[in-house]
């Protein structure tokens, strides 16, 4: 059972390396879930961590449908990943009507080359998960990081449990709202993987007061107390 952080500070990757993650998601800005992180934080967490970083491939916050310029930045953004020497690729996008955006996973995969491919939460608003997996299968996507399309991914288990018994879907990382006091529910229905944000407020530093210092940062702790869970499960069972 592998246990994936998404962080957005190279000081949180290596507390959750630090703390047992088998994989760091890299990313800037949870506030909004998430877009692409700079070339330099990407660098720096290569040079900081041993673990696999996977880096989320966003261009703004908001829906999963793209314009044509949006999708050559986040094209443009793949291909300078895979050059740094990034581990993996998480990306993805939706048609207006709510379908898998065909022709862009297409080109991402083809930039992304042998490198593993995570099909990111857009998978949430498809109109028929099921569908939309045979179709991630068959373009030979990787994985899927959702939560069966519910808030939270607990609250999805029943959406989870059918798409594990479904032959052509890629695997699943179950995310979303997940902490270790939820997690139990999605280690019964066999996930294999899950991720989440293990995320603590840090206070910052004084300041005048027109801008609040504060960030959320990596907790170590709920690292291992998520990784300690999952291995006394898996060991159990």
């Amino acid at each position: 059972m592998r246990i994936e952080v998404v962080a957005t500070t190279a000081q949180g990757c290596i507390d959750a390396e630090k703390n047992g993650a088998d994989r760091i998601e890299l990313c800037m800005d949870l506030s909004c879930g998430g877009v692409t992180p700079s070339v330099g934080l990407i660098n720096a967490v290569l040079s900081a961590v041993q673990i696999p970083v996977f880096i989320l491939i966003r261009s703004r916050e908001g829906d999963f449908v793209y314009s044509e310029l949006e999708k050559s930045i986040m094209l443009e953004d793949i291909k300078t990943c895979v050059s740094l020497g990034v581990h993996g690729i998480v990306a993805g996008a939706l048609n207006a009507d709510f379908t898998i955006d065909e022709d862009f996973l297409n080109r991402a995969k083809e930039a992304t080359g042998n490198l593993p491919f995570t099909f990111h939460r857009a998978f949430d608003e498809a109109k028929d998960p099921f569908l939309a997996a045979r179709i991630l299968h068959a373009a030979g996507v990787d994985r899927i990081l959702t939560s069966g399309q519910a808030l939270k991914g607990p609250e999805g288990v029943s959406v989870i449990k059918q798409l594990l018994e479904q032959p052509d879907c890629p695997q699943l990382l179950g995310g979303s709202g997940i902490t270790p006091e939820n997690v139990t529910p999605l280690l019964e229905a066999g996930i294999p993987e899950v991720h989440f944000g293990a995320r603590k407020w840090n206070e910052g530093h004084v300041h005048r007061g027109l801008f609040d210092p504060g960030f959320n940062e990596v907790d170590g702790s709920i690292v291992r107390q998520m990784r300690e869970l999952v291995d006394a499960f898996t060991a159990a069972t």
